[in-house]
């Protein structure tokens, strides 16, 4: 059997993009050279209870774009079910759709595989950080691994909050739990003063 390489794969994809274009730069180009879209042929445009200036722009540019009352997109598709009516799927509704799906499934994810996880996760580097505290040997290392604990005990405070980070860090481990409350933006703070310092010398 014929392996097909990589380039090949490339060049093919190019070509039917190109072709793509091609196909509709002539159609756009048509559809410009018309001055008006008759409204003729829709028999049953009184339903939508478009105004005069929506019908102008329908009749202009071949679509218009109104305030609905629906509260989610696939309402209108279930209306046009119900009533009998054809169906034009747009892309926007494809492209909705693949985000509700994906909003669904990263729920799921974080709900039933990632959130243990991540509270596993923190009270191991907070074990780390306190057991690098204890350990620690000069004054610079002894701050750096308190104010870990401080930053993990932020994160735990998340999951447990009575958590209580000792250390002499309450003051700040609450501040930076204000700071998420109030989605003040990332941005150096006190118990990564340490990192910010690394980083400018």
């Amino acid at each position: 059997m014929k392996r097909i390489n990589f380039k090949t794969i490339i060049i093919c994809f190019l070509y039917l993009v190109l072709l793509f274009f091609l196909s509709t730069s002539s159609v756009f180009s048509a559809e410009n050279k018309k001055d008006l879209y008759s409204l003729e042929d829709i028999s049953n445009i009184r339903q939508f209870h478009l105004s005069g200036k929506a019908v102008e722009l329908l009749k202009e540019n071949g679509f218009v774009v109104t305030p609905a009352y629906y509260k989610e997109i696939s309402d209108i598709y279930l209306e046009c079910k119900d009533t009998n009516q054809p169906i034009f799927i747009t892309t926007d509704a494809v492209l909705h759709t693949g985000h509700i799906f994906f909003d669904y499934l990263l729920r799921i994810l974080e709900v039933e595989k990632l959130y243990d996880s991540a509270v596993e996760l923190t009270d191991r580097m907070l074990e780390l950080s306190i057991e690098q505290f204890r350990e620690a040997h000069t004054e610079n290392v002894k701050e750096a691994a308190r104010l870990n604990i401080g930053f993990f005990a932020v994160a735990k405070r998340q999951f447990d909050t009575e958590y209580q980070a000792g250390y002499e860090l309450e003051e700040l481990v609450e501040q930076e739990c204000e700071n998420i409350k109030n989605h003040k933006g990332l941005e150096f703070r006190e118990l990564l003063a340490y990192i910010k310092a690394l980083i400018l010398n």
